[in-house]
């Protein structure tokens, strides 16, 4: 008698198919930042990585707000410490600044304005966009409407170009409103010409919170309105006057 084996069918095995992991996102490295900044941007601005200062020295433009915000980026990804930027420009293109504004407002970190020398124009704007405001003794904040100058000659283009100045001053001086209670008609009255800010009159305005006395190594002494002296440690939560 004989006896038939049969063959066990072995299941039909599919090899695997190896799938691609999806590629890292970008992230800028201080190198990368460095390196764009020392090539293009640093007569305009620059970023103390270690100290979490970025400085703005020149013009505000379109360029420099994408730095800017490159710069913001990565110090938050770092840590929440405070983020300090320093400020000594002349102004610039004012679009420029409205998106710096923003980037300020959004932060998850303590954001610090130092007016160091001359917040004018644009850069004033960016200036007030800061949660707490500071300036050295004799820094000046200005401002003013800008130059205006429609490319078209008929009635209806000359209105819209108008129409379309007065929404981007809006924008512009929209911190300014927020912080002294002003309507823009109020402050259209002001500026028919360069209005420079005195440090008195912007301590009473509350448009600095102090005017800085001193420099430490983790903050800063400033003086506030009344003449009364506090410190500013960036390790802490800033004291309210």
């Amino acid at each position: 008698m004989t006896t038939e084996t049969k063959e066990v069918e072995k299941p039909n095995k599919t090899p695997k198919q190896e799938t691609t992991p999806p590629p890292e996102p970008q992230v800028f490295l201080p190198a990368d930042l460095s390196k764009f900044e020392n090539d293009v941007m640093k007569d305009v601005i620059t970023c103390d990585y270690a100290r979490r200062i970025i400085s703005i020295h020149d013009e505000v433009n379109a360029g420099m707000a994408d730095v800017f915000i490159r710069f913001m980026n990565y110090l938050e990804d770092l840590n929440t410490s405070p983020i300090i930027i320093y400020i000594n420009s002349p102004g610039g293109y004012g679009l420029s600044a409205i998106p710096i504004s923003d980037r300020i407002k959004l932060s998850s970190c303590e954001v610090i304005g130092v007016n160091i020398g001359l917040a004018a124009s644009a850069a004033s704007s960016i200036f007030l966009a800061c949660p707490r405001r500071y300036s050295f003794p004799s820094a000046t904040l200005l401002f003013h409407r800008g130059q205006f100058g429609a490319r078209r000659n008929t009635p209806d283009e000359v209105k819209i170009s108008i129409e379309h100045r007065l929404e981007e001053e809006e924008k512009l001086f929209k911190d300014f409103l927020r912080i002294t209670g002003w309507s823009l008609k109020e402050l259209f009255k002001k500026i028919p010409v360069d209005w420079s800010v005195s440090i008195d009159e912007s301590l009473k305005l509350k448009l600095v919170d102090g005017v800085i006395t001193k420099q430490v190594k983790d903050g800063f002494f400033y003086k506030d309105k009344d003449g009364t002296i506090f410190s500013h440690m960036f390790t802490t939560t800033p004291p309210k006057p």
